[in-house]
């Protein structure tokens, strides 16, 4: 017999991950900033959505918090202009956030 608490999670899990799946490599807005989405990971108490910062950090936040994609809710112009500005940020700098060239 399936535990129903079992089953449950699981929807949710897939729900989070294909959430993840579908806005991955974009910019969305988190809590705090704007960021792109990159990864999910489940352990055992909490879903975490994976994030990545204009500083080129990578962090994880509980999926509680959610996200809003800003893809379709910004014109294209707007978007790209955003999308350019983010990865030239990340391009400049070290996986802590200095510049490449400190």
């Amino acid at each position: 017999m399936i535990n129903s608490n079992s089953l449950k999670t699981k929807i949710e899990n897939n729900k989070f991950k294909k959430e993840v799946e579908k806005y991955k490599g974009q910019l969305v807005l988190n809590s705090f900033d704007v960021v792109m989405i990159e990864d999910f990971m489940v352990d055992d108490e909490d879903n975490w959505y994976g994030f990545r910062t204009w500083h080129n950090k990578h962090f994880w936040e509980s999926c509680v918090c959610g996200f809003i994609p800003l893809k379709d809710r910004l014109s294209k112009r707007e978007y790209n202009k955003l999308l350019y500005q983010f990865n030239l940020n990340i391009e400049c700098r070290n996986t802590d956030g200095s510049f490449k060239d400190e």
